[in-house]
C-alpha cells in the first residue's frame, strides 16, 4: 500500500522526519518496505498484513500515526473540503434519487449493506491536477473525473466504490444477486467471463453489470458521454469475494479490500464524499442517499482487565495510557468494575475479537520496549517419544552420510500426483494459492526433484539432499469413504554428481545405484525388520534396469534408483538424479533393531569360491534366499565377488563368482565339515540353473 505523506498531513501531523516516521510505523506493525522521494513527493510503501484492512487507505494510516504520536486526528466528514478548494456543501436538488433508481438485495447473507448516490448533469473533462497527481503517486492512471473520484476515495478512506452510467442500466434498477448458470459479463478489462451460480453480481433488470466487489462491466462503465451516474458503495461478505476472485483469476484494488473485510459503516460516507466532490465540478446530486441495509452492524464488546494486561505484558501500563491509546484508535471504553473496562470495537477493526487483541493494541502503540523480558514459569521436562528418537536417528545417519536436510511445502501439482502415485486418491486444496499448489502431495519425490534441479541450475556440481515430511491421500474405506484424509510420514533422499572428492589416490566416479542403496541400508539397519529383498522397480517414474523396490518380509518399504529418462528430460536435468522414497511411518512403527555385541572368533575362518554361469533371469535375491534356507553349520557369510558378461559366456547369461566363509566361535572347523557345506551349496546353485566352471 502506497501512502503519500503530503496527503496524510491533511488528517494528522507528526513531530519527526520521514525516516523516523517509517521506523515508528514499522515497530507498530505497519512495516515500511520503502521510502521514496522527499518533501511533498515522499511516499511510503507499506506492507499491510491481511488482518488490517483498516490501514488500506490514508485515513486509516493517519489514525495509527495520531495514536503513536498523540496527535489530533482530523474528522472524516461526509462533505470534504479538498485542498485548494472552498468548503463544499451538499446541495441536493429536489428530485429524489429513489425515483431514478431502485436497489434490491436478493442475497442478504452476502451483502449486508448497499448504498447509492445518483448524479445528474455530469460534465466531461479531466480531474483536478491535485487528484491526478495523487493518483499517479498511488500507481493509478487518470480515466474520467468521476472514475478518478472513486479511485481517489478508495485510496483516501480504504472503502471501494464503483460508478455506473445510469442511462445504460436497464429497468432503472440495481439488484444484488447470485449469477445464474451460463450468464456472461464483459468486464472492464475487456475480457468476457462466464459466471457461475456461486458468483455474487450486481445486475440491472436483465443482466449482470458487475462482479460484486471485484470488477465492473464494460457496457455500463463511465465514459466521456456519461451524463447521469450511480455511485455504488457497499459491504460484501469477504469469503464469497475471495472465492469468486480466485475462480476468475482476478485481483483488483476492490477485491483486495473486500476479501479482508471492509467497513460497512464507511459505505455511506464514501458515497457522500464522491457526490460532494462531483457536485463541486458541476454535477447535480439527487435528493437522498439510497441505503439498503438488511443486516445491521453491531459493535462487539470485550472486557479488558488490568490483571490480564499484567499477565500478557509483564507489567501494568498506567490506566490513563491504556485509555488514551485505545480511544485514539477508535475504541470506546467504559468502566465495568474495579480494574475492568468494557471496550466497544469500532466497525473498521474486524480483527479485534478477544481480550488478547486489545492487549496487543496497547503493547504495539505504547512500544514493545516497555515490556520487561522474563522467562515464563515452567515445571517438568521435555519428553521425547520413542518415535521421535528413531526419527532423530534417521536424520543423524543421513547427515553423517553427507546428505543435507531440506524442507519443502506439502502442496503439489495435479500432474505430479497422477504421475508419481496414480494408485492413491489425492486431496484437492479448497483455496489454493496458485495452480502449482492446488493439491496435497502424494509423494515426497517431486519436491525433492525440484530442490535438486534448483541446485543443478545454479551451478552446483553435486548435491545430496533428504527430507522427512508427510504425504496425504483420501481414504476410500472406513466409516466415511472419500471424506477421511490419511497422513503418512515419508523419507525422501537423493542426489546427483560425482561421488566423493577428487584426488591422486581417489578415482573420480559418478553417483550410482549402490551409493544410494548403501544409504538406504544404513537407515534400514536401524529398524527391527525381517529379511530385506531388492526387486526390479515397477512404475513409470523409474529407469528400467537402474532401479529397485525394497521389501521386508514381502511388504513394500520403498523404492530407489534413477528416475526415468523421459522424466529427467521433462524436468530438464542435465545429470539424471538418483532418488529413494521410504515409508518412514511404517519403519518407525517397527521399533529399533536389536543391539548386541559378539566378540570376534579366535579361530581361523575358511573360505570357498563358487564360479557359476547363470541365466540372466536368475537374480541374486533367489541365490541368497536359497543359501540362507540351507542353514549350514558354521556358515558365517557369503556374497558375490564378481559378475562377468561377454565372451566366452554365452549371450543371455552371466558368470557369478560367489565366496562363502565358515567360522566357529569355539573351535577350528575341520576340512571335511567345510567341504560338506560347500557341496550342499554347489548342489543348490546347480538346482537354480547354475553351471559350475
Amino acid at each position: 500500500m502506497r501512502i503519500a505523506l503530503a496527503w496524510l498531513r491533511e488528517f494528522v501531523n507528526w513531530p519527526v522526519n520521514e525516516k523516523e516516521l517509517a521506523e515508528q510505523l514499522t515497530m507498530a506493525g505497519l512495516a515500511v518496505a520503502a521510502l521514496e522521494g522527499q518533501g511533498q513527493e515522499a511516499v511510503l510503501d507499506l506492507e499491510i498484513t491481511s488482518n488490517r484492512p483498516d490501514c488500506l487507505g490514508h485515513y486509516g494510516v493517519a489514525r495509527e500515526i495520531a495514536a503513536l504520536f498523540e496527535q489530533a486526528l482530523a474528522p472524516l466528514t461526509h462533505h470534504p473540503a479538498s485542498a485548494g478548494e472552498p468548503d463544499l456543501k451538499r446541495l441536493e436538488i429536489s428530485a429524489p434519487a429513489a425515483a431514478a433508481l431502485q436497489v434490491h438485495i436478493d442475497a442478504p447473507e452476502a451483502c449486508a449493506r448497499y448504498c447509492a448516490r445518483v448524479l445528474d448533469e455530469l460534465k466531461a473533462g479531466d480531474s483536478p491536477e491535485l487528484i491526478q497527481h495523487r493518483l499517479a503517486q498511488m500507481g493509478a492512471r487518470p480515466i474520467h473525473h468521476l472514475a478518478d473520484l472513486t479511485n481517489y476515495t478508495l485510496f483516501e478512506t480504504g472503502q471501494p466504490t464503483h460508478a455506473f452510467d445510469l442511462d445504460t442500466l436497464r429497468g432503472g434498477e440495481l439488484r444484488v444477486r447470485y449469477a445464474r448458470s451460463g450468464e456472461k459479463l464483459l468486464c472492464l478489462d475487456e475480457v468476457e467471463r462466464i459466471l457461475e451460480p456461486g458468483d455474487l453480481v450486481i445486475a440491472d433488470a436483465e443482466r449482470p453489470v458487475a462482479l460484486a466487489g471485484i470488477i465492473g462491466g464494460l457496457e455500463t462503465a463511465i465514459s466521456g458521454k456519461t451524463r447521469r451516474a450511480v455511485i455504488e458503495s457497499a459491504w460484501f461478505e469477504p469469503a464469497g469475494i475471495r472465492r469468486s476472485a480466485r475462480r476468475h483469476g482476478l485481483h483488483t484494488d476492490a477485491s483486495h479490500r473486500f476479501e479482508r473485510g471492509a467497513d460497512s459503516e464507511a459505505a455511506p460516507l464514501a458515497a457522500d464524499r464522491i457526490a460532494a466532490r462531483a457536485q463541486a465540478r458541476g454535477a447535480r446530486v439527487l435528493a437522498g442517499l439510497i441505503d439498503v441495509h438488511p443486516r445491521r452492524w453491531k459493535a462487539a464488546e470485550i472486557e479488558l482487565r488490568q490483571k490480564f494486561l499484567q499477565q500478557w505484558l509483564g507489567n501494568t501500563p498506567p490506566t490513563e495510557t491504556v485509555k488514551q491509546i485505545l480511544r485514539r484508535l477508535g475504541f470506546q471504553l467504559e468502566n465495568a468494575a474495579a480494574g475492568v473496562w468494557r471496550v466497544r470495537v469500532p466497525s473498521w477493526r474486524p480483527d479485534v475479537r478477544i481480550e488478547a487483541d486489545l492487549a496487543e493494541e496497547v503493547a504495539r502503540i505504547r512500544g514493545y520496549e516497555h515490556i520487561i523480558p522474563q522467562l515464563p514459569a515452567f515445571s517438568g521436562s521435555v519428553r521425547i517419544t520413542p518415535s521421535q528418537l528413531r526419527e532423530k536417528m534417521v536424520r543423524q545417519k543421513l547427515l553423517g552420510a553427507g546428505y543435507s536436510e531440506a524442507m519443502s511445502l506439502s502442496f503439489d501439482r495435479r500432474e505430479h500426483c497422477t504421475e508419481f502415485a496414480a494408485e492413491l486418491t489425492p486431496v484437492e486444496v479448497t483455496n489454493p494459492l496458485n495452480e502449482e499448489q492446488a493439491w496435497l502431495r502424494v509423494s515426497s519425490l517431486p519436491a525433492l526433484l525440484e530442490l535438486l534441479l534448483h541446485n543443478q541450475n545454479r551451478g552446483l556440481e553435486a548435491a545430496r539432499l533428504f527430507e522427512i515430511g508427510k504425504i496425504y491421500q483420501r481414504c476410500e474405506t472406513g466409516d466415511e469413504p472419500g471424506r477421511q484424509i490419511r497422513e503418512t510420514r515419508r523419507l525422501g533422499f537423493g542426489g546427483y554428481g560425482p561421488a566423493g572428492g577428487e584426488g591422486a589416490w581417489r578415482e573420480r566416479r559418478a553417483l550410482d545405484f549402490y551409493d544410494l542403496k548403501a544409504a538406504a541400508e544404513l537407515i534400514l539397519a536401524g529398524f527391527h525388520l525381517g529379511r530385506r529383498t531388492y526387486q526390479p522397480a515397477q512404475g513409470s517414474i523409474w529407469h528400467p534396469g537402474r532401479s529397485a523396490e525394497i521389501r521386508a518380509d514381502g511388504r513394500w518399504v520403498g523404492g530407489l534408483g534413477q528416475i526415468h529418462p523421459r522424466l529427467a528430460q521433462g524436468w530438464k536435468f542435465r545429470t539424471a538424479p538418483w532418488v529413494c522414497d521410504l515409508d518412514l511411518e511404517w519403519l518407525l512403527a517397527q521399533g529399533p533393531a536389536a543391539r548386541g555385541i559378539a566378540p570376534p572368533s579366535r579361530f581361523p575362518a575358511a573360505s570357498r569360491d563358487f564360479s557359476c554361469v547363470f541365466p540372466e533371469a536368475v537374480t541374486w535375491e533367489r541365490i541368497a534366499a536359497a543359501i540362507e534356507k540351507l542353514e549350514l553349520p558354521g556358515l558365517s557369510a557369503w556374497r558375490p565377488v564378481e559378475i562377468f558378461r561377454g565372451q566366452p559366456i554365452p549371450a543371455g547369461a552371466k558368470n557369478l563368482l560367489l565366496r562363502a566363509w565358515w567360522q566357529l566361535p569355539d573351535r577350528t572347523l575341520r576340512d571335511e565339515e567345510v567341504q560338506a557345506g560347500a557341496e550342499r551349496i554347489r548342489a543348490t546353485l546347480a538346482a537354480l540353473g547354475g553351471e559350475l566352471r
